[in-house]
């Protein structure tokens, strides 16, 4: 179960992570001198989100603390986007990470090199 667990959570978030670095080829990523401030905010909650998604792939708890911190802040800041289905995909990794993380914590299932 664990297992499972573990690698719907590593698949979703190398499955998010592409998704932006596909956007941001796509579209760029905007000059943050041109940016007010509330998307200054945001994108730094984006940033922080992708930052845990990418450091939970190894360290679960502190990925997915940093994932939910980030979508923490970005949905005080930006209440409209949170109900879109690629944002709600943020928590829930981070949620399975946690998940993760906590039924190994006492009894460690070896991780695959």
């Amino acid at each position: 179960m664990v297992t499972i667990i573990r690698w719907t959570a590593r698949v979703l978030a190398v499955l998010l992570v592409m998704l932006f670095v596909t956007m941001s080829f796509g579209e760029g990523v905007p000059s943050p001198w041109i940016l007010a401030r509330p998307e200054k905010y945001a994108f730094l909650a984006l940033f922080v989100m992708l930052a845990g998604l990418v450091s939970a792939l190894r360290w679960e708890l502190v990925g997915g603390i940093l994932i939910l911190a980030g979508y923490a802040l970005f949905a005080l800041i930006n209440q409209e986007l949170i109900i879109s289905w690629a944002f709600t995909l943020f928590p829930i990794a981070g949620i399975l990470f946690l998940l993760s993380w906590a039924l190994t914590r006492h009894h460690p299932v070896p991780m695959v090199k």
